[in-house]
This record gives C-alpha cells, structure tokens and sequence, in this order.
C-alpha cells in the first residue's frame, strides 16, 4: 500500500516537472515566432520612422525631406553651406537639392520688472506719482514700460516751519472781520489756533500735515473795488514732510532682433541617380556627379536591411520548430497513457 501510494506521489511530481518543462518550451516558441514575425512587417515600421522623422525634421514633400533650424547671427558671418547629404535613422541617404538663409522678424518680448524709488520732502499735499514710465537696454534693444505703484513706506518724517498763506480779512460790523466762511473779533485774529483749522479745510489743506501759528499783517486797512473794507495778513505756520521708498511693479516690452533661419531641402536618393551640386541661394544650374561605388545591393547590406530580414526568417524558423517539437512530445505522452488509440497498420 504504501508503495503504491510513493509511485502515485512520485508520478505526480514527474508529471508537474513535465507540464512546467512543456510550458516553457511553448513560451520560449511563442517568443521566437513572434520575433520573427515581427521583421515581415518591417515595410509598416519603415512608414512609421519616416512619418516621426518627417514631423521632427520638417516637411515632405513626396519623396523630398525639407528641414529648418535656426541659426545665430555670430553663425551667419562663418556660414558657408549645409551638408551635401544626409542619412535617416532606417538608412536612407538624402542628397541636398536647394538651401537658403531666410531672415525673420523677431517677437515682441516682455519681462517683469521691479524698482525702488526714493521720495523726498513730500508734503501732505503732495501725492506719490501712481505709475511711472521705465526705459532700460535688453540685448541691446531699447525696452519700456509704465510700471504701477504697489506700496510706499515711510522712512522719515519732519515739521517744516516755511509754511505760510496769505489772509485777507473783511470787515464784518465795526469789531468783527470775516475770513471765509468764520467771523471772527479783532482782538481774536492773531489767535490762530482758533480759526486755523477751519482756514486749512477750507482752503483744501489737512491740520494733521499742515498748522498755523502766528498772523502777521501787511498793510493798512482799505476799501477794494466791491467797496468793502479789507486788511491783509500772512498767515505762518508748520508743514509736515516726509521721506517715502515706493515700490513700482511691472512689464516692460522691446522688439526681439531678427531671427535667421537655415532652410534645406533633401530630395531621396534613388538607384542609379546620380549626384548633383544643390542650389545655392541665387539660383544656379545643378550638375551632375558620378554616382558613388557599390551600387543598389551595397546600399541595402549598408543600411541593415538584409541582416534584420535574416535575423527574422531565424526567428521563424526556431520558433515553428520548438511548437513542433512540443506537439510532438504531448502526443507521444498522450500515446503512452492511452488516452489516444494506437492504429495497427
């Protein structure tokens, strides 16, 4: 009993080796096959390569490639001419049919700017300018701009005693005068903190920046041409200055110089064309060159064609043999538990 049992347990782990093995080999056939199949369809890869490099290039026109890059102006003065041929990633040559240097005008540029701006001695009826025009070299292109106040800080502040006003009194009744809208007495007109204020709003001025002081007259009184009686007087006082350090922010713009840009045409080259020189800018005729040694089949051993197609039909063929192979070893198993009838011949 327990024989049977050890030759039960050892064919089941033979058969788990068995179906592991036939695994692998099936996969490492399917892989082969795969591979090799891959290369039949190189016609559909070499359509897609020549699509991506077209748009990375340029544009094609039919079989002509054209290409474009930039070139700087400190190029421009050494430039000569482009390369006479040129070869893709799938090996094809290309063969410089025209070429030409094109000027472009160059974009409008803008960059952000940041000043800082000392004010000095402002009043209170002064205000801060709100925006201010800035004009600054970019690559030796003249760039401007008007930048806005963002904010201002106060660095020092002082009472200055050079504020004075010119007053005109009226006489208002016998001991009164009138100055604005404030009737005042006579004996209260050199008292300016009582009428001070009043004379600062009215004239559009803050007590807070501005203060009166002292009266002093100037001249007698008269009569002006309304025919009412009038004394002249100056007002003295203090004004309030302050230093400021105000922030502007902004863009300025300026022409970007011109740009210069390489143009080239490549045309494919064909079996048994021959070279010709390409066109310079200017026009010119194109002549003819002996077309290089090797011929056709060169040209595809160079480019890797024929050993990729081999490499393929390998694949192919490997792989078709390990499925044969493992189709073979299941049916002779098979064969060997009776699962498939034995034919006498």
């Amino acid at each position: 009993m327990k024989n049977r049992i050890y030759e039960k347990q050892t064919e089941c782990a033979k058969n788990k080796i068995e179906i592991r093995g036939r695994k692998m080999l099936l996969l490492a056939g399917m892989i082969f096959l795969l591979v090799g199949m891959r290369v039949p369809g190189i016609s559909a890869e070499i359509g897609i390569a020549w699509g991506a490099q077209a748009a990375d290039a340029g544009q094609g026109t039919g079989e002509n490639l054209v290409m474009t890059r930039q070139i700087s102006a400190g190029e421009l003065d050494t430039f000569s001419a482009p390369p006479g041929s040129w070869t893709d990633e799938l090996g094809r040559e290309y063969r410089l049919k025209s070429w030409d240097i094109r000027e472009k005008p160059g974009k409008r540029a803008q960059e952000h700017v940041t000043r800082r701006i000392r004010y000095e001695e402002v009043e209170g009826a002064e205000t801060l300018p709100e925006s201010i025009l800035v004009h600054e070299e970019k690559g030796g292109e003249s760039a401007e701009g008007r930048i806005s106040l963002k904010e201002a800080e106060v660095l020092a502040e002082r009472w200055d005693s050079s504020f004075c006003v010119p007053v005109t009194f009226y006489a208002y009744g016998a001991l009164e005068y009138e100055l604005g809208g404030l009737v005042i007495r006579q004996e209260e007109a050199e008292q300016t903190d009582l009428w001070g204020p009043v004379l600062l709003r009215e004239l559009g001025l803050s007590p807070d920046a501005y203060r009166l002081l002292s009266l002093d007259w100037a001249g007698d009184v008269y009569v002006d041409e309304a025919g009412q009686t009038c004394r002249q007087a100056l007002a003295r006082g203090e004004k309030l200055l302050k230093d400021y350090e105000a922030v502007y922010e902004g863009q300025v713009s300026w022409q970007a110089p011109p740009v210069y840009e390489l143009w080239m045409e490549y045309e494919l080259m064909k079996e048994g064309s021959a070279l010709r020189e390409p066109t310079e800018p200017g026009g010119g005729e194109e002549t003819s060159i002996p077309e290089p040694e090797g011929g056709p089949l060169w040209y595809w051993v160079r480019s890797g064609f024929v050993l990729t197609v081999a490499a393929g039909l390998v694949g192919i063929a490997v792989g078709a043999a390990v499925l044969v192979i493992v189709w073979l070893r299941q049916r002779k198993r098979e064969r060997k538990a009776g699962k498939l009838p034995i034919i006498d011949k």
